[in-house]
């Protein structure tokens, strides 16, 4: 795995991070896939555009390479092994300094653009352009965490392997195209086309002002990533967004530095010029400790956990109250027993707080206070892949500020627990997804995922005190192997089945 993770998907994260030159002489274009595209601010003469086959952002000796000639075009001619490998790396465009904008001159500030894989073995991929606006898309995928975590920065070979982390990569593609398409009014054919030689106009204006951003993030991202060497993602990243009402255009800067169980990350809403605060909008934070114990068949994982996340407060209108903060926290202990590849459980405890009208986040969102505790859960999940009649099953019994959960563990951070009293604790509840029994919690959630025959078989219960009148909601979904279309059925009490149609 690369180092480039990503926690937040609420804003577009930088993938821009330890990028630089290369000492390979040798363009390893020898194939028989042509490849060939255009490197597109104004076109772009002399940028270095390589296939990033293991996915960690520098150009390595073998990795396919070229450079935009004098209409910026920029030829490559693969293996069969590289050509495919096009469907699930990024092909990265380094634009030095020296380079030629056809339609600004010399570059004098290096910035990188990337063309984000197509994640579908049909695509076709003859034709690829470089623009700001792929660059966006692809650090859009990467601030999705599902696909930071599971996806974005596995090698070729890696992902190749890994039917799940196609699946999640492919569904972050389609959610950043969106995302594009709703926060610029660019549609997914104008993020991919040459919108120079269109004559677009409004798409070009666009992305001119990308790269302003792309050009700052850049030696800011390096600088932070020297700073510290040891995390898996470390990035800062410039964009706007556009008040259509007010005409005008809102820059905006993200730092984020995720290590194996630690992270920061911060949002400031910035001046034009890129270099001066206006104001905090909003601070996340995760400090944790962890511990392995390993056994000859296995391990156990020990995760305490504390997050805070502080964020300005919305008006009416939608405008920032500068100034006014809420916090949303939480603490989690979590105790995992893995044995082999195909059995593993994980028992856990978690509170969450809320603070209102928090005037400075940096002290007052840094600790907790029990008495704001607004929801506590306690979650069993467990799988058994060498058990086809049952797969995976979890429960999670939710309790909030006027039923607090049976146990006194709060500020796991400033107090020493003993987590195998958690684990006992966890385990004195009823794992069962049959019964209906919520055991004083105010909201149950149950599913369950096993074998029927061949079919496989995922169903999920929801229970709800509502003062002592019981809500029950279930849905069950089976998927034949035969590939007909699954079976869908929703019940109000899991014995009682009614199909739905669509």
């Amino acid at each position: 795995m690369a180092c480039i993770k990503s926690l937040l998907a609420s804003s577009i994260a930088i993938i821009l991070v330890g990028c630089g030159g290369s000492d390979s002489n040798n363009d390893n274009t020898g194939g028989n896939n042509p490849v060939s595209g255009k490197v597109i601010d104004g076109y772009v003469v002399g940028a270095n555009v390589f296939l990033d086959l293991n996915n960690n952002g520098l150009h390595d000796r073998g990795e396919p390479f070229n450079k935009s000639d004098e209409n910026g075009d920029y030829k490559m001619s693969l293996s069969n092994a590289d050509y495919e490998c096009l469907q699930w790396v990024p092909t990265i465009v380094q634009v030095p300094v020296g380079a030629m904008d056809l339609d600004l001159g010399v570059v004098t500030e290096a910035y990188e653009m990337i063309i984000p894989p197509t994640y579908d073995p049909l695509a076709q991929s003859q034709s690829r352009h470089a623009t700001p606006l792929t660059t966006m898309l692809w650090n859009s995928i990467s601030a999705n965490k599902t696909s930071a975590d599971s996806a974005v920065g596995m090698t070729c070979a890696e992902i190749k392997a890994n039917v799940n982390a196609q699946s999640i990569a492919r569904t972050a593609l389609h959610d950043s195209i969106s995302f594009v398409e709703i926060q610029y009014g660019i549609t997914e054919e104008e993020i991919y086309s040459d919108f120079v030689a269109r004559g677009d106009v409004e798409t070009h204006e666009k992305a001119m002002k990308i790269v302003k951003g792309l050009k700052k993030s850049y030696p800011e991202s390096i600088e932070i990533r020297h700073q510290y060497p040891d995390a898996w993602h470390a990035a800062v990243n410039y964009y706007f967004t556009n008040d259509n009402t007010r005409n005008l255009d809102k820059w905006y800067r993200d730092t984020q530095v995720i290590g194996n169980v630690n992270m920061i990350a911060t949002t400031y809403r910035m001046e034009d010029d890129l270099n001066t605060e206006m104001y905090l909008v909003s601070e996340s934070f995760q400090e944790a400790t962890e511990k392995f114990t390993y056994n000859p068949t296995g391990y156990k994982h020990e995760l305490i956990s504390f997050n805070s996340t502080a964020y300005l407060q919305l008006d009416n209108n939608g405008d920032y109250i500068v100034g006014t903060y809420d916090c949303v926290q939480s603490e989690g202990i979590s105790v995992t027993n893995q044995q082999g590849e195909n059995i593993g459980d994980s028992k856990s405890i978690n509170n969450s707080y809320m603070l209102h009208n928090v005037t400075d986040p940096k002290t007052e969102c840094s600790h907790f206070d029990s008495n704001l505790i607004t929801d506590q859960s306690v979650s069993q999940n467990e799988y058994n892949r060498s058990n086809m009649n049952q797969l995976a099953k979890s429960n999670q019994y939710v309790f909030n500020a006027s039923n607090p959960a049976p146990h006194s563990w709060v500020d796991f951070k400033n107090t020493s627990v003993d987590v195998n009293e958690v684990v006992e604790f966890v385990d004195s509840y009823s794992n069962d997804f049959d019964t209906n029994d919520t055991e004083g919690a105010s909201n149950t959630e149950r599913s369950i995922n096993y074998m029927d025959n061949k079919n496989e078989v995922f169903a999920n219960k929801s229970i709800i005190d509502n003062a002592g009148v019981i809500e029950m909601s279930c849905n069950r979904t089976t998927m034949f192997a035969d590939g007909s279309e699954s079976l869908v059925e929703t019940s109000t009490d899991c014995v009682n089945w009614t199909v739905q149609e669509f």
